[in-house]
């Protein structure tokens, strides 16, 4: 598949269960925002990331958003992993994060306009104190309102929303707990420990991950910003907790070590 100018940011997605009649049994996500704006010439700073470039270069996401569905991405993620109250704040931004969340929910609409073709939107609700930071997560009281704030200004938008770069068992509930109240599929993607498979960066065990938001209704159970072999294998066994199964899973998408190199795959794929 040529991909064009798409680029994969992170490595995204390296398994995944869902049960969702609107998409088809293999799934291919999108890459990341954020290297390929920086291919592309945009700013992207430490502090929001790719959110600035909501302001400052709207039609480059809008087209990236388009890239990607052309390459054949089955879903498009909004560009709202920068998009956090206390980093906006860092930035003097703070008074626009309900115009940048909504502007982000417009773009990827009017991408897939703009491309003629079905894509599933997803929000993306991210770890608001720092990724891969669990000693910075907070309590879930503490969390979960903030994430509600975001995922009912992004649900007018989004087709479901993606609670990624999860470090720890609590930031996923509050994320995921209140994406929930929205009506919208829920997918939810933990961030595992490089040094100690099988579990979150927070040293918390997948099952017990999983057992946290088992009662949900959520739809997607994924990994991602770490190595597959930190995740499958014995480790892929608690998934039948969720009385959920998968039949299948192939392993897509690793990182190049040179950030200067783009990867000629986009996402993830899964058979069900």
């Amino acid at each position: 598949m040529d991909i064009g100018n798409c680029a994969l940011d992170i490595g995204y997605l390296f398994f995944m269960m869902i049960e969702l009649d609107f998409l088809p049994k293999q799934v291919l996500l999108d890459g990341g925002m954020g290297r390929e704006l920086r291919f592309r010439g945009v700013e992207v700073p430490g502090t929001i990331w790719s959110a600035l470039a909501l302001t400052k270069a709207p039609e480059v996401v809008r087209q990236i958003h388009v890239d990607y569905i052309r390459a054949g991405a089955d879903v498009i993620t909004i560009n709202s992993y920068g998009i956090i109250r206390s980093d906006l704040a860092r930035e003097n931004m703070e008074d626009h994060f309900a115009e940048l969340n909504r502007t982000a929910g417009r773009l990827a609409r009017e991408a897939r306009e703009i491309a003629g073709q079905d894509a599933v939107i997803a929000g993306s609700l991210p770890p608001l104190r720092g990724s891969f930071r669990p000693d910075r997560v907070g309590r879930i009281h503490e969390i979960e309102p903030l994430y509600q704030e975001q995922a009912d200004l992004l649900a007018p938008f989004v087709d479901l929303f993606i609670c990624e770069t999860m470090s720890t068992a609590g930031e996923a509930l509050a994320a995921a707990r209140a994406a929930c109240t929205t009506g919208k599929p829920v997918w939810v993607a933990w961030t595992m420990d490089e040094s100690q498979p099988g579990r979150l960066r927070s040293g918390e065990t997948l099952f017990d991950a999983l057992k946290q938001v088992s009662e949900l209704p959520v739809s997607g159970l994924m990994a991602n910003c770490c190595p597959p072999a930190h995740v499958v294998g014995r480790e892929i066994s608690p998934f039948s907790y969720c009385k959920k199964r998968i039949n299948n899973v192939e392993l897509n998408g690793l990182m190049p070590n040179d950030v200067t190199v783009r990867t000629p795959f986009v996402g993830f794929v899964v058979s069900l």
